[in-house]
Order: C-alpha cells, then structure tokens, then sequence
C-alpha cells in the first residue's frame, strides 16, 4: 500500500498525482551514509531507515542528497511536521467519516452510499501507508481531504464536491509582466490548506497581503496593485501548505 501511495494512485476520485517522479523506495530507504565508516555499511544500506545515526556523533539523512539546501536536522523537522499535519487530519476525517456512518443507518440513498464506500477507501487508503503521511503527503493529504468532503456532501446534500483539480501546488508567473499598476497572480491549491501570500520590495519589506486564510483547493487568482508603490522590482511569496515559491515582477511607471 505504501508502493500505491508513493506511486500517487488508488484513490477514487482523487486525481493522480506522484511527489517525487522518478524516485524509487531504494533511493531514501537504502541510501549510503554521508562520513567515512557510515554505519550504513553494517547492513548493507538495508536499515530502510530515511535517516542513519554515524559514528561520529552526526546524522545522515537521504533527503540531502537531492535536496541540497537541507540538512539532516531540517530535513527530519520536516518529516516530522508533515507526519503531525497528517495525523491532525486524518483525526478530522475519521470523525466526519463516522458522523457519516451514523447518518447513512436510517438512509438509502443509493448515491450517498457510493460516496460512503469512496470516503471509507480513501481514508483506509491514506491510513494503510507506513509513513505517516510522509510518503507523497500531497496526495495522501488529498485522500484524507475528499473523506472529509464526501462525508459532509452525505450529511449536508451539498453538490458533489469537484473532481478537476490541480494535481500539483503551483505559482505562475503574474501577467503582465512588467506591469502598471495592476497585475494579476495565478496559483494552484491541489489540497485544501492555509495560504498566504506576500508582496516584498526588493529590500525585503513587505509592501501587500495578497492573501492570509483556509481556501479550498482549485486554481485561484489574485490581483495586486501597485498605485501607491514606486517603480522597481518586487517579489511576490507564496505559501501554501508545506509548499513554498517565490517569484519577481516589475512595475514600470
């Protein structure tokens, strides 16, 4: 089940989607340690472990060996807070899943019973991984997601939940760019989550609060507009979730 997940599909009525393409189980689980001697070497690479504890005191982590920027420490706070979003949600649909159940004993309705059936599967599909919810947390976050929004679509009758969504977190470059003084933000939310967004000079300062609360998951749009600001570069900053991107924009007067 952990291949299913990692792999991005199995879900019903989830749209596929895969976190880290071309990246096999071997290439975290049997890793090579990073110092002379790595403890790695007692078995082989078969710890299956994603991070080794060196002789030296250090640890190794395979997240480094793509993720440059990380160490072994930052990269472990990460795991572990997508382990605790995960757990915190999958809490959230187990309780909306089960008001379900409870909802469904006096009801027939043939169509809330397939979505029933579709939220059970998609929660024990999510919960039948061994990370966690480290393991592709995107798409494993987005099973838990569509338990929550079918069970609330069996108890409230609201309209089936849409199924075209984004398969990935994604920010777009603004247009037009250069731009005077309007231009417009593209962004994708594959998972429901927090998102903020910022404007920054190129100082670093923030300049504008584009966006700061829950939204739902689709392809989204902002308009930021730069009457009062003068001409220059500026960086615009999303974050989403765990997902994190940045881009420039110019205004010209």
């Amino acid at each position: 089940m952990s291949y299913n997940i990692e792999s991005g599909t199995g879900g019903i009525g989830v749209p596929d989607g895969i976190t880290m393409p071309g990246t096999e189980c071997v290439s975290c689980h049997m890793h090579k340690g990073e110092v002379d001697g790595t403890n790695s070497l007692f078995y082989g690479g078969h710890g299956w472990s994603v991070f080794i504890h060196e002789p030296d005191g250090s640890t190794s982590a395979a997240c480094t060996s793509c993720h440059l920027s990380m160490n072994a420490d930052s990269a472990m706070g990460q795991v572990e807070r997508w382990k605790a979003d995960f757990t915190q949600l999958d809490s959230i649909a187990q309780f909306k899943v089960a008001e379900a159940d409870t909802f469904m004993q006096s009801n027939s309705d043939s169509l809330k019973l397939v979505y029933l059936a579709e939220a059970h599967n998609n929660l024990s599909f999510a919960e039948s991984d061994e990370s966690g919810g480290f393991h592709n947390h995107n798409y494993s976050v987005a099973l838990l997601n569509d338990a929550i929004a079918k069970a609330d679509l069996i108890i409230t009758g609201v309209e089936e939940p849409p199924t075209n969504l984004p398969l990935r977190f994604e920010l777009a470059q603004n247009y037009p760019n250069p731009f005077n003084p309007i231009t417009q933000i593209h962004y994708s939310l594959p998972i429901n989550c927090w998102v903020t967004m910022k404007v920054f000079n190129i100082l670093g300062q923030e300049v504008a609060l584009l966006a700061n609360g829950m939204q739902v998951a689709g392809y989204k749009s902002v308009n930021f507009n730069a009457a009062n600001l003068p001409s220059g570069i500026y960086i615009y900053k999303l974050n989403a979730g765990t997902f994190t991107d940045v881009k420039k924009m110019l205004l010209v007067r």
